[in-house]
């Protein structure tokens, strides 16, 4: 594996000819902008250099992704079983309900994203998104234009490395589910055409909007037609989900779940469609059992690994961090093989900790104990004790040094953070990105990371 100036070539080709770096770094990025590779407001930009990784390396990315996102279906399984274990996932009376219902194929997790770190000895995942899992068209865009802008430069040594295709796999995964909804749920009156039409469905004013229309350009390109739609715009009525008189067969939901409680009356004719299997619904509430961060403490637990097949029971303990449920009636866990009174424990050892609240995105209200003051620490521990929050152990993160523009062989210090995609229960690619602070947040200086695999 190699990172940043670590791809020797490029960086030597970058270092002797600026003007050249300068004049590509201006023309990807352009490209990007004309392709509005953005995140709300904000245009992303990205590295120079990519992260290279060999036919081994992606083979181990790709184990890992599968065998735990095995697990986490497993577990999903389980907790529809367990109302305790179900309402400590899904506090939320609707989703509750929804969740019980059969969304018309068997996989609970359809479309996912883990958060990894990529590490010499193998990737670490810290959590799973399984709400959106957004950036697909985004980061495929940008591989494609970083092969055709940086890679096949003379002297570069990338002209034989390549990116994974990620959207091929959504889009697969998407019709796997509605072939089997249609098969499971005949409708006699209008039967399911071969060709469903389909409805990406989020609120317009999403920061990822941009990305709906891109996906909706990619659906419509392989011959499927494609609405963006926000909920309110659904009617259900003589038993068809439509908008603007269309009818819809199949949806794609970028939505978060919680909008389900915050916002059920909107929400009310996908509900009743999805009730009445009238539509089939691409991640059903079912997926957000394992969108919870408890999610990797629940994977660790005895009563859960025991259901495991040993590669995914041993891939789990390799790769998923000790994690527990931040709750005062907790008095006692194992932590690396000794007993401890966790409350305490964590509130004197924060380098070790990191504090999650169960659901968020954008890194909001994440706090790691080693680069925080022991005060505020402890002060948010104990208010976390009042919500729903989780500790789990604190992986380092790996860093490398990437060219920047200005004086020869100028680089930057930049962490590491590696997004696995994984659709259908399949590796689908990966959303490379780094930052200059060890949280990862646009407001940090987030950049896209090119993940090439060479050899």
């Amino acid at each position: 594996m190699k990172r940043g100036n670590e791809v020797k070539p490029l960086c030597d080709f970058f270092a002797d000819d600026l003007e050249r770096f300068n004049f590509l770094k201006k023309e990807l990025h352009m490209h990007l902008r004309q392709k509005n590779i953005k995140y709300g407001e904000f245009l992303l930009h990205a590295e120079m250099a990519p992260l290279v990784i060999t036919k081994a390396e992606l083979k181990a990315f790709r184990d890992t992704a599968e065998l735990v996102l095995k697990g986490c279906e497993i577990f999903s399984r389980l907790a529809l079983e367990n109302e305790e274990w179900l309402r400590d996932c899904l506090p939320g009376k609707r989703m509750r309900e929804l969740a019980k219902i059969d969304p018309g194929y068997d996989l609970f997790i359809p479309c996912a994203r883990f958060d990894s770190f990529p590490k010499k000895s193998g990737p670490v995942l810290i959590e799973l998104n399984t709400d959106g899992c957004s950036a697909m068209s985004n980061i495929e865009t940008f591989h494609k234009l970083y092969l055709e802008f940086i890679a096949k430069e003379k002297g570069a040594g990338l002209a034989a490395a390549r990116a994974v295709e990620i959207m091929p796999n959504l889009l697969d995964t998407l019709l796997y589910c509605y072939r089997s909804f249609r098969k499971r749920f005949p409708n006699e009156a209008a039967p399911w055409p071969a060709k469903p039409t389909i409805a990406i469905l989020d609120w317009e004013d999403e920061p990822t909007s941009w990305e709906f229309y891109a996906c909706a350009e990619y659906f419509r390109a392989r011959g499927f037609k494609t609405i963006v739609a926000d909920p309110s715009q659904l009617k259900y009525s003589g038993g068809a989900l439509s908008v603007a008189g269309e009818r819809i067969h199949l949806v794609y939901r970028r939505l978060l779940g919680e909008d389900w409680e915050k916002k059920p009356k909107p929400l009310l004719p996908l509900s009743e469609a999805y009730k009445d299997h009238k539509v089939c619904l691409v991640g059903s509430p079912r997926s957000q059992i394992a969108f919870s961060k408890k999610l990797f403490a629940y994977l660790r637990k005895e009563e859960v690994i025991k259901h495991f097949p040993r590669k995914v029971r041993e891939c789990v303990l390799k790769t998923v961090p000790w994690t527990i449920p931040l709750k005062k009636s907790l008095r006692s866990a194992l932590y690396k093989g000794r007993k401890i009174d966790p409350l305490p424990f964590v509130l004197e050892n924060k380098d070790l900790f990191v504090l999650k609240p169960c659901v968020s995105k954008c890194g909001l209200g994440i706090l790691q104990g080693c680069h925080t003051e022991k005060a505020v620490w402890q002060k948010a521990v104990k208010e976390a004790l009042k919500k729903d929050f989780i500790i789990q152990e604190f992986v380092p993160l790996e860093t490398a040094l990437f060219p920047i523009h200005g004086k020869s062989r100028e680089n930057e210090l930049r962490y590491l953070h590696t997004g696995l995609y994984a659709f259908g229960g399949k590796f689908s690619g990966f959303f490379g990105r780094t930052c200059k602070d060890p949280l990862l947040t646009l407001r940090h200086g987030e950049r896209m990371l090119a993940v090439l695999c060479k050899g």
